[in-house]
């Protein structure tokens, strides 16, 4: 392939990749990933065996990848909270939503509490039960919203700073058992990919209103030729 051949090759793949993805943000590290992951020839045999190697968890060989993505998600967060779990076991902390909470409120001087609990994509009531956790534990401290008396506004504690500090370590511990397993490149490609779906659903689920599942998949199911 001469290199106007390729200029001309790269062209359609550019095309073919800003109409692939939910956003009109175009960059070339995205773009890059994008390529690698298209180009990537891993064939039916690298996934029956996939799929082989993760019999001990019941996965069924030859199903189908939408199921199989979907318990894998399942299992990968089970996995996450044993880690957390032993992560904070020395901490004041919990649970991962505590530790989440006080992670975003350390990247702002302070937010209402709807903010901070749609931050971290919970339902009201579930969100308000962390909060008032972080609230008796005193590390957070919540104050009324100057623009808008019927909101209040939370914010970390210097207690609240102290704890986060101290559970960032073993937490990252748990950021590098997660991705473990894998190669670096096979990370970049995988954050891609968690990328894309998080802001798909960002746009279509919001955790405080009612959702039709079935219309949902009408509206947005559809196979992506590769």
């Amino acid at each position: 392939m001469n290199k106007y051949s390729l200029a001309i090759k790269l062209l359609q793949l550019l095309d073919e990749f800003e109409n692939d993805k939910l956003t009109n943000n175009v960059d070339l590290q995205s773009f890059i990933n994008w390529i690698s992951i298209k180009i990537t020839d891993y064939g039916d045999n690298h996934m029956k065996s996939l799929v082989g190697d993760l019999d001990d968890i019941h996965v069924k060989k030859g199903e189908d990848p939408i199921n199989l993505i979907a318990q894998l998600v399942v299992f990968l967060n089970r996995y996450a909270k044993f880690y957390t779990k032993d992560a904070l076991k020395n901490t004041e902390l919990q649970t991962v939503d505590e530790f989440g909470y006080l992670s975003i409120l350390y990247t702002y001087p302070s937010l209402t509490k709807t903010e901070l609990i749609y931050l971290n994509v919970q339902e009201k009531t579930s969100g308000t039960e962390v909060i008032k956790r972080l609230l008796r534990s005193e590390l957070i401290h919540q104050f009324d919203d100057p623009d808008d008396k019927r909101s209040q506004r939370v914010a970390l504690t210097e207690k609240g700073k102290t704890v986060l500090f101290e559970a960032f370590e073993n937490m990252g511990n748990v950021s590098k058992i997660m991705s473990a397993g894998i190669s670096y490149k096979e990370k970049q490609n995988l954050a891609y990919l968690l990328n894309k779906l998080a802001v798909f659903h960002h746009q279509i689920c919001k955790p405080d209103k009612e959702i039709d599942l079935k219309k949902l998949v009408e509206e947005h199911f559809k196979e992506i030729d590769e």
